[in-house]
This record gives structure tokens, C-alpha cells and sequence, in this order.
């Protein structure tokens, strides 16, 4: 596991306001929303390049359990156990279609963007809370873990 001690997770700059609101109110980490946003674009079988990376986190963050279900899902796609840094690659792309998603189709009116064009959280929490509990459930309906 020493490799992981190096790595860093990278974010798109114009989502990264959005990790480190969210991983101070609704989520523990910046790290568990990014969890969130990998199996988002897991489930839509979307990996989406990223062009402009900013750091989120040091992988060391992540937990043994997410360590486990990233590889499941590295496993999943090539068919072999993938180095750590090929890993978080390919759940960077995950995350950046999964958040992409999030806020295209469910996350709207919950955010504003700034001259940069960096997404920022706006309005009621409880009710951004909401929407993605209903997001979650709706996602085990349709295809249960």
C-alpha cells in the first residue's frame, strides 16, 4: 500500500467547490462525496475524461472499503487487478460523469456558477439532502445492490 501514500485524487476545477462544500455539510469528506460521484458514473457506465484537474484529497484518505469497491469496479471493466494509480484514474472519470450527471439532471437548482464558471451550493441544504436520498433510492429500485 505504499504506492497510495503518493497518489492524489483529481477533480474538475469547475466541480471542485461543489466537493468541498458537500464534504463539509451533507458528506463526512470531500473523499465520500467523491465515492458517491464514482458509483453515480459507474451505474450510468460513463467515464468521462477530465480537462482541467484540480486536487480534492491524498488517496491515503480513501478507506479500506472504498479501496475494495474501487477495485471491483476497476476489475469490472478491464478484467484484471489494476495498479493503484490505474484505479484512481479510471474513478476520477467515474466521478467526473457522475457529478456531471448529478448536476445536469438533479443538482440544478441547488447550485450557481461563478465567473470562473466553478459550481457553488445555493439554497437549502435539507432539501439538497433530499434530492440526493431520493436519487439514491430511486437508483436501488431500479437496480438493487
Amino acid at each position: 500500500m505504499g504506492e497510495i501514500g503518493q497518489l492524489r485524487i483529481y477533480v474538475a476545477e469547475k466541480h471542485f467547490p461543489v466537493y468541498q462544500e458537500l464534504g463539509k455539510t451533507l458528506f463526512s469528506q470531500n473523499s465520500d462525496f467523491f465515492i458517491f460521484c464514482v458509483f453515480a458514473g459507474s451505474r450510468l457506465n460513463q467515464a468521462n475524461e477530465i480537462s482541467k484537474k484540480q486536487e480534492l484529497c491524498r488517496a491515503v484518505t480513501l478507506s479500506e472499503h472504498d479501496w475494495i469497491s474501487l477495485k471491483s469496479i476497476y476489475f469490472n471493466n478491464h478484467g484484471e487487478v489494476g495498479t493503484y494509480k490505474e484505479i484512481t484514474q479510471l474513478a476520477e472519470k467515474y466521478a467526473h460523469a457522475g457529478i456531471t450527471h448529478m448536476i445536469d439532471n438533479k443538482l440544478m437548482e441547488f447550485l450557481m456558477q461563478d465567473e470562473a464558471e466553478r459550481f457553488h451550493l445555493k439554497g437549502n441544504l435539507n432539501e439538497l439532502q433530499m434530492k440526493i436520498m431520493e436519487y439514491v433510492l430511486k437508483s436501488k429500485e431500479e437496480a438493487p445492490f
